[in-house]
């Protein structure tokens, strides 16, 4: 996994090119709308798969997810299944250098990134296992 700031970073072309799939993820806000015709461009010209992933959503906003959806589709890019909405647990998270899942497992927000993992992995017909590298 490569992340990198919106498309117009050099660091995006050179992780658009690298990468088997695209993942741009998109928050409801008119930044975060701008940027996804660039990275779409990107995807496109290299040939690479790319979705938008609703991310940051208010989990009471059925109105943001159906904004950032129809973004994808005027730029003519398919939306990942899964949303990933706005819990405290991922700010908290952030903070401390870890996610949903180690901090609270049973959680919604965990459950929303294992269905993003798990539509990730079948995307990329990814085994069950994955090796972990962490660098020191």
């Amino acid at each position: 996994m490569i992340d990198t700031p919106p498309g117009r970073s050099t660091e995006a072309v050179a992780a658009v090119e690298a990468a088997d799939l695209v993942l741009i993820p998109c928050s409801p806000e008119a930044e975060t709308y701008e940027g996804v015709p660039r990275t779409a461009r990107l995807a496109r010209t290299t040939g690479k798969p790319a979705f938008v992933v609703p991310n940051f959503i208010f989990p009471t906003s059925r109105t943001e997810e159906n904004t950032v959806r129809g973004v994808a589709a005027r730029n003519g890019l398919p939306t990942a299944p899964a949303a990933l909405h706005r819990y405290n647990v991922h700010r908290e998270g952030s903070l401390r250098g870890n996610t949903a899942q180690e901090l609270q497992p049973d959680s919604q927000a965990a459950s929303e990134l294992n269905a993003l993992w798990e539509w990730i992995s079948g995307e990329l017909q990814l085994g069950a296992s994955a090796h972990v590298h962490k660098v020191a």
